[in-house]
């Protein structure tokens, strides 16, 4: 019978292991020991203020004390939850295969087995070192935006502070050049934690922006997740994506409350919004939403697919009808209480057809160049 571990907030101890989290996204759920090298890790997940809707699309974690070139294998557990109110098996599936690195070493996908049955899957990984880190996809940390801040040294606005105290930031890039009527975008990064493809995709982004445009840039809408190893959730449980059309409730929602704040004063201040883009990840699917008939996002998804990485897996669409009071996403209330051209993109992190192979953080911020490219493309010409 497998020993349940006695575990503190950052460690636990099994046989010659010690499994940490004491690090920025760190997350673990309950762990219990099977042998001396073999470990069954349970994928923490992360309620909604209801208790409901838990998702489990993220762990990330240390693993040190197997001595060098042993194999430690790892069962990761405990990964069926829900989404909008419907059962699933869990986000993460045969398709999302863990990734692994030695110290300082690059990313990879892990060795190892799904097991749909339980579901689980079964990591057998032999590091040369003496520890070695696990992730659900390559992590982009807190640490890694402040090198983006602190190398591009954006014009950085501070609309608000999350439930656990950290700012909520609006940068600028004003690469019109006084231009009054020059395109104005803006593009919103990570509003759910565990996105942390989006954080490459904004990295690259950003490094690449075209002149002639402002941009605004959301670069990271739940801080608290990304430093704590969050998912969807903020602090009090609440989707940062599904309760835009809510009352604002700073107590509740604060990081909502301040990004909602910044755009409405943008528009009363007579100032347009050409384009407004909300980039998500998701584990096998790809596309692009917006407005229903729209020219413009027609136009993005077409020059995308041709142009760069995107491969999605439908054509152009819409659904802007809320399904319930307070449940509208960002590009939903943009559209129905302003009527801004808004769009919403995800991006898998499951296999590429395009890449051949499932993309990493090279190509994620290969990808988030060409967007700001055909972006520019696009809002320059109207």
């Amino acid at each position: 019978m497998n020993a349940v571990l006695a575990c503190s907030a950052v460690v636990c101890l099994g046989g010659e292991l010690k499994l940490s989290t004491d690090f920025a996204g760190g997350s673990v759920g309950q762990v219990s020991t099977v042998s001396e090298l073999h470990l069954r890790v349970g994928v923490k997940g992360q309620a909604d203020q209801d208790g409901r809707n838990r998702q489990a699309s993220w762990y990330s974690f240390r693993v040190s004390g197997a001595g060098k070139g042993k194999e430690v294998i790892l069962d990761l557990v405990d990964l069926p939850g829900e989404y909008n109110y419907q059962a699933n098996r869990g986000a993460i599936t045969k398709d999302t295969r863990p990734y692994w690195r030695e110290k300082n070493g690059p990313w990879v996908e892990a060795p190892g087995d799904y097991d749909a049955a339980e579901p689980k899957w079964r990591l057998r990984i032999q590091p040369k070192g003496s520890e070695f880190y696990v992730a659900h996809i390559p992590p982009y940390t807190q640490k890694s935006l402040e090198l983006l801040r602190k190398t591009l040294k954006p014009v950085a606005e501070t609309w608000g502070n999350s439930l656990g105290g950290r700012q909520i930031e609006v940068w600028t890039f004003d690469l019109s050049k006084g231009k009054v009527d020059a395109p104005v975008v803006w593009v919103m990064f990570r509003q759910h934690a565990w996105e942390a493809g989006t954080g490459w995709v904004g990295d690259g982004f950003m490094k690449n922006l075209p002149p002639g445009i402002v941009w605004k840039i959301l670069p990271q809408s739940d801080p608290d997740g990304v430093a704590e190893g969050g998912v969807r959730f903020n602090k009090a449980g609440y989707d940062l994506n599904r309760n835009w059309d809510a009352v604002n409730d700073v107590a509740k929602r604060p990081e909502i409350l301040a990004e909602k704040t910044a755009i409405e004063q943008w528009l009363a201040g007579g100032k347009k919004i050409d384009l407004f883009l909300s980039l998500h990840n998701t584990e096998t699917g790809e596309y692009l939403e917006g407005p229903p008939e729209s020219k413009l996002g027609r136009e993005l998804w077409a020059a995308l697919k041709e142009r760069t990485t995107f491969d999605p897996d439908r054509e152009y669409f819409s659904r802007m009808k809320v399904e319930g009071a307070g449940r509208a996403n960002v590009i939903q209330w943009l559209w129905g209480v302003h009527k801004q051209p808004a769009f919403l993109m995800e991006l898998r992190v499951g296999m590429s057809k395009k890449l051949g192979e499932r993309p990493g953080t090279e190509s994620w911020s290969a990808f988030g160049a060409g967007l700001a490219r055909e972006i520019a493309a696009l809002v320059l010409l109207r």
